[in-house]
């Protein structure tokens, strides 16, 4: 039986590499990291309606901190944002 598959069906498990340290360049990154926030809002709410969701928002959280701590740990990257947060005119 063939099964259709959407092209991004293992999207969601991207973030899984890119904190693993698997593969990611720095936009991609930040673009996870973002996704990841606006995901961890939503769960919050959905949380605060049905207690069912707090394992993905657990989950969501975790790899947050771990996406975050593999982003400070490189100083390349924190010198960069030091860099874009303050305009040397």
């Amino acid at each position: 039986m063939n099964v259709p598959v959407k092209s991004d069906y293992f999207k969601g498990e991207q973030h899984l590499l890119l904190a693993s340290g698997f593969y990611g360049s720095n936009s991609e990154l930040d673009t996870l990291l973002k996704r990841l926030q606006k995901a961890l809002v939503t769960t919050a709410i959905l949380a605060d309606a049905d207690p069912v969701y707090l394992p993905i928002f657990e989950r969501i959280e975790s790899e947050i901190i771990q996406l975050e701590s593999r982003i400070n740990a490189n100083p390349m990257e924190r010198a960069r944002k030091i860099a874009h947060a303050t305009a040397i005119v």
